[in-house]
């Protein structure tokens, strides 16, 4: 059981790459997002995030409380994986098309917040970690708190910067 929540939550091993796991699983998740966007409609891909997100949560919380001296080891990166594709559904949902550039500024929005963790998302994300009975579902908080401002963000760039008008 253990070997299959690390399968899972490592984002099939990504998270265990050397340097940056976060950034890798990140990339998984990109790339989770574009397959899924081309190949599922938006609300089975909202079905497939609820899912994931639920799954990343058990794992988590699987992990950390096998371990309770790791709230969140850096290895898991579902969450990221998760978040990413958040992020993607809320850009769909401010009414931006997923075109590369647009992907793009997901990427780099969603990483910088979730590096970063702005007010609240530090705040909360400790307020979760105080507890092993709740640190799994704080793994995934921060990270779905990041994809709101990353699709704010995101949004916020492509609307109201000229030289970025053209990535609609």
């Amino acid at each position: 059981m253990k070997k299959i929540a690390q399968i899972i939550a490592s984002g099939f091993g990504s998270g265990y790459l050397p340097t940056m796991p976060g950034t890798w699983g990140s990339l998984v998740g990109l790339g989770l997002t574009y397959l899924l966007m081309q190949s599922l409609p938006v609300t089975q891909v909202w079905l497939v995030w609820y899912g994931l997100s639920f799954v990343g949560w058990l794992t988590a919380h699987y992990l950390i409380t096998s371990h309770p001296n790791h709230r969140d080891p850096s290895y898991i990166v579902i969450d990221e994986i998760s978040g990413i594709l958040l992020a993607a559904l809320c850009v769909l949902k401010l009414g931006l098309a997923l075109t590369p550039q647009v992907y793009l500024l997901i990427f780099l929005t969603f990483r910088l917040f979730d590096i970063t963790k702005p007010f609240p998302i530090r705040s909360i994300e400790r307020f979760f970690a105080q507890r092993v009975s709740r640190a799994g579902l704080g793994v995934m908080i921060d990270d779905w708190l990041a994809a709101g401002y990353a699709a704010l963000t995101a949004w916020g760039i492509v609307q109201f910067l000229p030289i970025f008008q053209g990535w609609r």
